[in-house]
């Protein structure tokens, strides 16, 4: 179990490895998730969005 920031608490990882022989097959896991989550935080969002029916170049 990992909470991540570990300041300001946001969200709470935890990760179970069914026949896992230790604690580093999950942590492994946790570190990606953790990595994902901390990107996709940081992400800027576009100014403006693509009405409806609209066309994507």
């Amino acid at each position: 179990m990992t909470i991540v920031p570990n300041d300001k608490p946001e969200i709470v990882i935890i990760v179970c490895v069914p026949n896992g022989y230790s604690g580093s097959y999950s942590a492994l896991a946790v570190e990606e998730i953790t990595k994902y989550y901390l990107d996709l935080k940081d992400a800027v969002a576009p100014e403006t969005l693509v009405g409806v029916n609209a066309l994507v170049p």
